[in-house]
């Protein structure tokens, strides 16, 4: 006769006696001994990112006895916080291997459980459901769940870590953990983690060539109109209600010679000054950031009359701005200097040719405010505050060539023209530095990037002369319609400073309107004693997102 035993969980000796049924005087004793409980190790499997619907990659275990000898033929019972298990049990192999695999539903984070009766304690496998399977994320968004998708795995397998990295391991432990209690709050958080202020950035630079064409093109009209000497004319105030200009603050160094007629005093030199004081506005896109944008800007220059149909010409210009995104996401400020070449060649009432080149470097002081707040198990939150601040330079780099044509009929006027304007701006490479604590690891490199801009402009311009016996009056209505060929939107590409795996999150900007109008009424005059004013309201049409009005003051004067 034969009879198995199966022992407690109680190490020790184990006394089994069998006894005959007819002769109860009759028996035999048997001495088993029980080990001591063996320990289960995890082989493979653990950490790993899963998407929905997709089975994990093979929870691995491996069960020892006391003596570290591969145990098998022994029941692995498995359970589950969230997901659904291929079985409750496995059974270890010769190499006293099981193992289990697990589908996810959800984002957020499961551990699968591995227990046996003959184990001191069990071993706990943390997997997590990839955040780039949440629901209502944007191109933006799903490019961050990405990244923290491929680096939390690798976090997790290091041998040691440095601070940096072991701050951003504890936070992709809590979004996955967020992930499966509020959808909707993490993907507000993955929203906190992008640098969408380097977009801003790009726009200040092109508004940095721009500012100082303008005021080149103000200074080669003025020219060619017979404007010579000094100018400080076209200093301006702009306020979101137009520009004001400070040149009418001259008005109080004017000299009452009576030589200063119209045209007196021929001068091959001259000299200007240019500025603006602005505000602008722009309004959000879907990718693109609302923001608000102080500038100060300072053109001066000196120029000379080669003959009566050539000038040749050269400028140092200053600026500065301040960029600022709503809702305390991040500000950008914006200094630089550049040199400027200009010339025009001209036949009075006929056509004329200008051309501009313009070479200079920004500096930019940018900081990303990082605020966002999520559920943890428990009922508990957690809120991360940070501030991560950042240094870049960068060049531009702007060609303009215009060409037009007056024609003139009595005293009434017509002058279309064309203009190509290409202009390039390049970012040297970001890296941020935030505050010491939770978030500290958040920091991001953005890598340098290059931006182009190639426009057509083609416009005209109506006016009317009236002479009386105080001066000349010259009314003028101005049509323009500017055509972007680089359609393209921007692109920058970002990485996490301590992310071990290097991943690449890539930013696109909105779609770019290519085609707009500009249409302007003013009205100029030329008075006696070399002095001469205008007015000038211009309107921006049909662009998307930006609404703009500029009102002109000006006063010049010869000396």
């Amino acid at each position: 006769a034969s009879a198995s035993v199966t022992a407690g969980t109680t190490p020790g000796p184990l006394l089994v006696t069998a006894t005959r049924q007819d002769a109860p005087a009759v028996s035999v004793s048997f001495t088993l001994f029980v080990d001591q409980p063996g320990n289960l190790q995890i082989v493979s499997g653990d950490g790993q990112t899963l998407r929905a619907g997709v089975l994990s990659e093979p929870m691995v275990i491996r069960l020892l006895d006391a003596g570290g000898a591969p145990v098998s033929g022994i029941a692995i019972t498995w359970s589950t916080t969230a997901g659904t298990l291929e079985s409750p049990t496995s059974v270890t192999d010769g190499s006293g291997e099981a193992s289990m695999r697990l589908t996810l539903d959800t984002p957020g984070e499961a551990e699968v459980t591995a227990n046996a009766v003959q184990a001191t304690a069990p071993v706990v496998f943390r997997l997590r459901g990839a955040l780039a399977g949440l629901s209502g994320l944007n191109a933006t968004q799903a490019e961050v769940a990405g990244a923290v998708d491929n680096f939390c795995p690798a976090l997790a397998g290091l041998p040691s870590r440095t601070p940096g990295q072991q701050d951003l391991y504890e936070r992709c432990q809590e979004l996955a953990r967020a992930a499966g209690i509020d959808p909707a709050a993490t993907v507000l958080a993955l929203d906190q983690l992008m640098a969408d202020v380097a977009l801003a950035q790009a726009n200040s630079a092109f508004a940095a060539a721009q500012s100082q064409f303008q005021n080149l093109r103000a200074r080669i009209a003025a020219l060619r109109s017979g404007t010579q000497g000094t100018d400080f004319g076209g200093l301006a105030l702009s306020t979101p209600q137009g520009l004001f200009s400070l040149g009418l603050m001259a008005q109080s160094l004017g000299d009452e010679d009576p030589s200063l007629e119209i045209g007196a005093d021929f001068s091959r030199w001259g000299f200007f000054v240019s500025g603006v004081l602005g505000r602008g506005e722009v309004d959000p896109g879907q990718v693109d950031p609302a923001y608000d944008t102080d500038i100060e800007g300072l053109t001066a220059g000196v120029d000379y009359r080669i003959s009566d149909r050539w000038i040749l010409g050269g400028s140092l210009g200053m600026t500065r701005q301040d960029t600022t995104l709503p809702g305390g996401r991040g500000e950008i400020e914006t200094s630089g200097w550049s040199v400027s070449g200009y010339t025009t060649y001209y036949r009075p009432d006929s056509w004329y040719m200008d051309g501009v080149v313009t070479w200079g470097r920004n500096d930019y002081d940018l900081l990303r405010e990082i605020n966002y707040t999520l559920p943890q198990p428990g009922g508990t939150s957690l809120t991360i505050d940070q501030r991560a601040r950042s240094a870049s330079d960068g060049d531009l780099l702007s060609l303009a060539f215009t060409f037009g044509r007056d024609f003139n009929k009595g005293a009434w006027g017509l002058g279309p023209y064309g203009r190509l304007l290409f202009t390039r701006v390049d970012f040297e490479a970001i890296e941020e530095t935030l505050q010491p604590g939770p978030g500290s690891g958040l920091g991001l490199r953005i890598e340098e990037r290059e931006l182009e801009s190639l426009a057509s402009v083609l416009g005209g311009k109506l006016t009317y002369t009236h002479s009386t016996d105080w001066g000349v009056l010259m009314p003028h209505l101005q049509l323009e319609w500017e055509h972007e060929f680089r359609d393209d939107p921007q692109a920058l590409e970002a990485r996490f400073l301590n992310d071990p795996t290097g991943t690449a999150m890539l930013l696109r900007g909105d779609e770019l309107d290519t085609d707009y109008f500009r249409i302007g009424l003013g009205l100029s005059m030329v008075l006696t004693k070399g002095r001469s004013g205008f007015f000038y309201y211009e309107r921006l049409m049909g662009k998307d997102r930006t609404s703009q009005y500029n009102l002109a003051l000006g006063f010049r004067m010869e000396f």
